[in-house]
Protein backbone atom coordinates (compact mmCIF):
# COMPACT_ATOMS: atom_id res chain seq x y z
CA UNK A 1 0.00 0.00 0.00
CA UNK A 2 1.49 3.37 -0.96
CA UNK A 3 2.65 5.75 1.75
CA UNK A 4 -0.07 8.37 1.24
CA UNK A 5 -2.90 5.86 1.61
CA UNK A 6 -1.26 4.27 4.66
CA UNK A 7 -0.73 7.66 6.35
CA UNK A 8 -4.28 8.78 5.58
CA UNK A 9 -5.74 5.59 7.06
CA UNK A 10 -3.66 6.00 10.21
CA UNK A 11 -4.40 9.69 10.68
CA UNK A 12 -8.05 9.98 9.62
CA UNK A 13 -9.40 6.51 8.90
CA UNK A 14 -9.88 6.88 5.13
CA UNK A 15 -8.06 7.95 2.00
CA UNK A 16 -9.25 9.54 -1.25
CA UNK A 17 -7.31 8.29 -4.27
CA UNK A 18 -7.66 10.66 -7.20
CA UNK A 19 -7.28 9.21 -10.70
CA UNK A 20 -7.02 5.67 -9.35
CA UNK A 21 -8.07 4.34 -12.76
CA UNK A 22 -7.22 5.26 -16.31
CA UNK A 23 -9.97 6.28 -18.70
CA UNK A 24 -10.04 2.83 -20.33
CA UNK A 25 -10.03 1.05 -16.97
CA UNK A 26 -12.98 3.12 -15.83
CA UNK A 27 -14.89 2.48 -19.05
CA UNK A 28 -14.52 -1.22 -18.32
CA UNK A 29 -16.20 -0.68 -14.95
CA UNK A 30 -19.01 1.28 -16.51
CA UNK A 31 -19.69 -1.27 -19.24
CA UNK A 32 -21.61 -3.47 -16.82
CA UNK A 33 -24.35 -0.83 -16.46
CA UNK A 34 -25.48 -1.66 -20.00
CA UNK A 35 -26.32 -5.19 -18.83
CA UNK A 36 -28.48 -4.15 -15.87
CA UNK A 37 -31.98 -2.60 -15.69
CA UNK A 38 -30.22 0.70 -16.36
CA UNK A 39 -29.57 -0.41 -19.95
CA UNK A 40 -32.70 1.31 -21.25
CA UNK A 41 -31.39 4.70 -20.15
CA UNK A 42 -28.54 6.65 -21.64
CA UNK A 43 -25.68 7.70 -19.41
CA UNK A 44 -26.68 11.18 -18.32
CA UNK A 45 -25.47 13.70 -20.92
CA UNK A 46 -23.00 11.09 -22.18
CA UNK A 47 -20.55 11.89 -19.40
CA UNK A 48 -19.82 10.76 -15.86
CA UNK A 49 -22.50 12.72 -14.00
CA UNK A 50 -24.50 9.59 -13.31
CA UNK A 51 -27.77 8.14 -14.57
CA UNK A 52 -30.93 10.21 -14.79
CA UNK A 53 -34.01 7.99 -14.67
CA UNK A 54 -37.52 9.35 -15.37
CA UNK A 55 -39.58 9.23 -12.19
CA UNK A 56 -42.22 7.05 -13.84
CA UNK A 57 -39.55 4.37 -14.44
CA UNK A 58 -38.01 4.32 -10.94
CA UNK A 59 -40.17 1.54 -9.50
CA UNK A 60 -39.58 -0.63 -12.57
CA UNK A 61 -35.83 -0.25 -12.23
CA UNK A 62 -35.92 -0.93 -8.47
CA UNK A 63 -37.95 -4.08 -9.02
CA UNK A 64 -35.31 -5.33 -11.45
CA UNK A 65 -32.43 -4.95 -9.00
CA UNK A 66 -32.44 -8.42 -7.48
CA UNK A 67 -29.77 -10.85 -6.33
CA UNK A 68 -28.80 -11.84 -9.87
CA UNK A 69 -28.12 -8.24 -10.93
CA UNK A 70 -26.13 -7.51 -7.76
CA UNK A 71 -24.02 -10.63 -8.25
CA UNK A 72 -23.38 -9.81 -11.92
CA UNK A 73 -22.28 -6.23 -11.23
CA UNK A 74 -20.05 -7.26 -8.32
CA UNK A 75 -18.36 -10.08 -10.23
CA UNK A 76 -17.71 -7.82 -13.22
CA UNK A 77 -16.34 -4.96 -11.09
CA UNK A 78 -14.17 -7.30 -9.06
CA UNK A 79 -12.68 -8.82 -12.20
CA UNK A 80 -11.95 -5.40 -13.73
CA UNK A 81 -10.57 -3.96 -10.47
CA UNK A 82 -7.98 -6.71 -10.18
CA UNK A 83 -6.73 -5.91 -13.70
CA UNK A 84 -6.01 -2.25 -12.89
CA UNK A 85 -2.61 -0.65 -12.36
CA UNK A 86 -3.86 0.61 -8.99
CA UNK A 87 -4.48 -2.95 -7.80
CA UNK A 88 -1.09 -4.19 -9.04
CA UNK A 89 0.76 -1.34 -7.32
CA UNK A 90 -1.13 -1.28 -4.02
CA UNK A 91 -2.72 -4.60 -3.16
CA UNK A 92 0.06 -7.14 -3.37
CA UNK A 93 -0.71 -9.74 -0.70
CA UNK A 94 -4.33 -8.60 -0.25
CA UNK A 95 -7.20 -10.98 -1.01
CA UNK A 96 -10.85 -10.27 -1.59
CA UNK A 97 -12.87 -11.61 1.32
CA UNK A 98 -16.00 -12.34 -0.70
CA UNK A 99 -18.12 -9.81 1.15
CA UNK A 100 -18.79 -7.13 -1.45
CA UNK A 101 -21.81 -4.91 -2.10
CA UNK A 102 -23.66 -3.18 -4.92
CA UNK A 103 -25.25 0.14 -3.89
CA UNK A 104 -27.87 2.18 -5.71
CA UNK A 105 -29.02 5.54 -4.37
CA UNK A 106 -32.08 6.92 -6.13
CA UNK A 107 -33.03 10.61 -5.86
CA UNK A 108 -35.11 11.47 -2.75
CA UNK A 109 -35.28 7.85 -1.69
CA UNK A 110 -33.70 5.70 1.04
CA UNK A 111 -33.52 2.58 -1.11
CA UNK A 112 -30.20 0.86 -0.40
CA UNK A 113 -29.07 3.61 1.98
CA UNK A 114 -27.16 2.61 5.10
CA UNK A 115 -26.85 4.38 8.48
CA UNK A 116 -23.68 5.03 10.54
CA UNK A 117 -21.62 1.87 10.96
CA UNK A 118 -18.14 0.38 11.13
CA UNK A 119 -17.52 -2.32 8.54
CA UNK A 120 -15.98 -4.61 11.16
CA UNK A 121 -19.39 -4.83 12.87
CA UNK A 122 -20.89 -7.02 10.16
CA UNK A 123 -18.43 -9.97 10.30
CA UNK A 124 -18.51 -9.88 14.11
CA UNK A 125 -22.31 -9.95 14.24
CA UNK A 126 -22.50 -12.69 11.61
CA UNK A 127 -19.71 -14.81 13.14
CA UNK A 128 -17.57 -14.59 10.00
CA UNK A 129 -13.97 -15.74 10.30
CA UNK A 130 -12.49 -12.51 8.91
CA UNK A 131 -13.05 -10.34 12.01
CA UNK A 132 -9.51 -10.93 13.28
CA UNK A 133 -7.93 -9.86 9.97
CA UNK A 134 -7.27 -6.29 8.91
CA UNK A 135 -9.46 -5.47 5.92
CA UNK A 136 -10.22 -2.36 3.87
CA UNK A 137 -13.25 -1.27 1.89
CA UNK A 138 -12.68 0.19 -1.58
CA UNK A 139 -15.65 2.37 -2.48
CA UNK A 140 -15.95 2.81 -6.25
CA UNK A 141 -18.74 5.06 -7.59
CA UNK A 142 -19.58 4.69 -11.28
CA UNK A 143 -19.94 8.46 -11.73
CA UNK A 144 -18.98 11.81 -10.22
CA UNK A 145 -20.42 12.27 -6.72
CA UNK A 146 -20.68 15.24 -4.39
CA UNK A 147 -22.24 16.28 -1.09
CA UNK A 148 -25.76 15.72 -2.49
CA UNK A 149 -25.49 12.02 -3.34
CA UNK A 150 -22.32 10.59 -1.84
CA UNK A 151 -21.20 9.02 1.43
CA UNK A 152 -20.21 10.69 4.71
CA UNK A 153 -17.16 9.59 6.69
CA UNK A 154 -16.17 10.37 10.26
CA UNK A 155 -12.58 11.46 10.76
CA UNK A 156 -11.04 8.83 13.05
CA UNK A 157 -7.55 7.60 13.88
CA UNK A 158 -6.13 4.40 15.35
CA UNK A 159 -9.43 3.02 16.62
CA UNK A 160 -9.81 -0.62 17.57
CA UNK A 161 -13.07 -0.56 19.51
CA UNK A 162 -16.28 -1.88 17.95
CA UNK A 163 -19.47 -0.07 18.89
CA UNK A 164 -23.13 -1.04 18.72
CA UNK A 165 -24.15 1.15 15.77
CA UNK A 166 -25.26 -0.77 12.77
CA UNK A 167 -26.18 0.12 9.20
CA UNK A 168 -29.67 -1.34 9.57
CA UNK A 169 -30.64 1.18 12.25
CA UNK A 170 -30.16 4.93 12.32
CA UNK A 171 -28.53 5.01 15.78
CA UNK A 172 -26.58 7.98 17.16
CA UNK A 173 -22.80 7.88 17.02
CA UNK A 174 -20.89 6.95 20.20
CA UNK A 175 -20.56 9.97 22.51
CA UNK A 176 -16.81 10.30 21.98
CA UNK A 177 -17.36 10.84 18.24
CA UNK A 178 -20.44 13.05 18.11
CA UNK A 179 -18.38 16.23 17.78
CA UNK A 180 -15.79 14.75 15.40
CA UNK A 181 -15.30 16.08 11.88
CA UNK A 182 -17.58 14.57 9.24
CA UNK A 183 -16.68 14.71 5.58
CA UNK A 184 -19.07 14.20 2.66
CA UNK A 185 -17.10 12.80 -0.23
CA UNK A 186 -16.77 14.82 -3.40
CA UNK A 187 -14.87 12.84 -6.01
CA UNK A 188 -14.79 12.41 -9.76
CA UNK A 189 -15.31 9.34 -11.90
CA UNK A 190 -12.08 7.33 -11.81
CA UNK A 191 -11.36 8.20 -8.16
CA UNK A 192 -12.00 5.89 -5.23
CA UNK A 193 -12.19 5.99 -1.44
CA UNK A 194 -10.37 3.53 0.83
CA UNK A 195 -12.00 3.07 4.25
CA UNK A 196 -10.47 1.45 7.32
CA UNK A 197 -12.71 -1.24 8.77
CA UNK A 198 -13.06 0.61 12.10
CA UNK A 199 -14.04 3.94 10.55
CA UNK A 200 -17.65 5.11 10.90
CA UNK A 201 -19.36 6.03 7.63
CA UNK A 202 -22.84 6.14 6.11
CA UNK A 203 -24.79 6.88 2.94
CA UNK A 204 -25.92 10.42 2.21
CA UNK A 205 -29.57 10.60 1.22
CA UNK A 206 -29.63 11.48 -2.44
CA UNK A 207 -31.05 15.00 -2.86
CA UNK A 208 -29.77 15.38 -6.41
CA UNK A 209 -31.65 14.46 -9.59
CA UNK A 210 -29.12 11.78 -10.52
CA UNK A 211 -29.02 8.11 -9.53
CA UNK A 212 -25.76 7.08 -7.88
CA UNK A 213 -24.45 3.57 -8.50
CA UNK A 214 -21.41 2.26 -6.64
CA UNK A 215 -19.67 -0.91 -5.50
CA UNK A 216 -17.92 -1.77 -2.24
CA UNK A 217 -15.02 -4.22 -2.63
CA UNK A 218 -13.35 -5.53 0.52
CA UNK A 219 -9.80 -6.87 0.75
CA UNK A 220 -7.89 -8.30 3.69
CA UNK A 221 -4.16 -8.41 4.30
CA UNK A 222 -2.33 -11.00 6.39
CA UNK A 223 -2.14 -8.48 9.23
CA UNK A 224 -3.78 -9.68 12.44
CA UNK A 225 -5.99 -7.16 14.23
CA UNK A 226 -7.04 -7.03 17.85
CA UNK A 227 -10.30 -5.34 18.72
CA UNK A 228 -12.39 -4.54 21.77
CA UNK A 229 -16.16 -4.79 21.92
CA UNK A 230 -18.10 -1.98 23.52
CA UNK A 231 -20.47 -3.07 26.32
CA UNK A 232 -23.60 -2.29 24.28
CA UNK A 233 -22.61 -4.50 21.40
CA UNK A 234 -21.59 -7.30 23.79
CA UNK A 235 -25.03 -7.06 25.35
CA UNK A 236 -26.80 -7.06 21.98
CA UNK A 237 -24.79 -10.04 20.71
CA UNK A 238 -25.61 -11.96 23.88
CA UNK A 239 -29.33 -11.24 23.49
CA UNK A 240 -29.25 -12.39 19.87
CA UNK A 241 -27.45 -15.57 20.87
CA UNK A 242 -30.04 -16.34 23.54
CA UNK A 243 -32.88 -15.73 21.05
CA UNK A 244 -31.33 -18.12 18.53
CA UNK A 245 -30.88 -20.80 21.22
CA UNK A 246 -34.50 -20.47 22.30
CA UNK A 247 -35.68 -20.91 18.71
Amino acid sequence: MNEKITNDLTEQGYSIVNDAFSSNEFKNFRAIIKETPFRCFDIYKNNYLGIKIPSKELETVKAGLGVTIEKTVIEHTLKQFEKTTFFAENLNGYKNIGWNAFRVNFPDDRFKNVAWHQDIQTPIENSLSISDRKFLTFWIPFSDVDERNSIEILKMSNENRVYSNHYRHDLPLPKKYRSSERHKMKISAGDLVVIDNFTFHRSVQNVSKITRVSVDLRYASNEHQDYKLDFEIRYRLLKNKIRSMVK
